[in-house]
């Protein structure tokens, strides 16, 4: 008996999901929107004065290393107050970083 090959798709992350539907949001939720809009080429990550730390370190910031985009060095300074008093904190293509040894 012959068994024949079957090929079944992979299952897709929220991030390759988010960039099907054209969305740029790529999560909200807990005090936190995080934007990465590669057509715009517009990253960041807002938070509110209530959001939560541990989504942030557990959630936010590894999606954002697996889509590619690292925190902006301090020094750079693009971290902006918004009108509603959330911090907005840009990324970059983790590619564009320097890192100084």
């Amino acid at each position: 008996m012959r068994l024949a090959a079957i090929s079944v798709p992979r299952p897709r992350s929220p991030i390759e999901n988010a960039r099907q539907r054209e969305a740029t949001i790529i999560y909200q939720g807990a005090g936190i929107t995080f934007v990465a809009d590669w057509d715009a080429f517009e990253f960041h990550i807002t938070a509110q004065p209530s959001y939560s730390t541990t989504v942030m370190g557990h959630t936010v910031l590894p999606l954002a290393e697996r889509e590619g985009l690292a925190l902006l060095p301090y020094e750079e300074g693009l971290t902006e107050l918004t009108a509603d008093g959330s911090t907005r904190i840009h990324l970059i293509p983790a590619a564009d970083v320097e890192v100084e040894l």
